[in-house]
């Protein structure tokens, strides 16, 4: 059967094009691009993306990003880490950080220096 002006190979591709053959299912899509946190340390508080938090609520939020982010067929995550440090913040906390980052599996973590 042809319709005016379309193929049947032509409805066939069509129909493929649009069923979404390949689609992602909803845990893929939330992962499917590399999530960037920004973690600024400051003296006795912190900072994640934007929202200032004690080290409590970072860490919740951290595993929480560890747990979204999750490939479950490489291991790893796709989130990267950027923790940066704001003047009269203690190195010892940023240590400690990376140190929980990879305990909970962020492991790209980045921590530029300050100018």
């Amino acid at each position: 059967m042809r319709l005016r002006g379309v193929s049947s190979i032509g409805l066939a591709i069509l129909a493929i094009l649009t069923c979404g053959c390949a689609t992602l299912d909803e845990a893929d899509r939330a992962t499917a691009l590399p999530q960037l946190v920004l973690v600024e340390i400051r003296p006795n508080t912190y900072t994640i993306d934007g929202e200032r938090v004690n080290r409590q609520k970072l860490e919740t939020r951290l595993a929480q990003i560890a747990q979204d982010t999750t490939r479950s067929n490489r291991g790893g995550t796709k989130a990267r880490i950027r923790l940066i440090m704001m003047p009269g913040a203690d190195v010892s906390d940023r240590e400690a950080l990376v140190e929980y980052c990879l305990s909970i599996g962020l492991d790209k973590i980045e921590t530029p220096s300050v100018r």
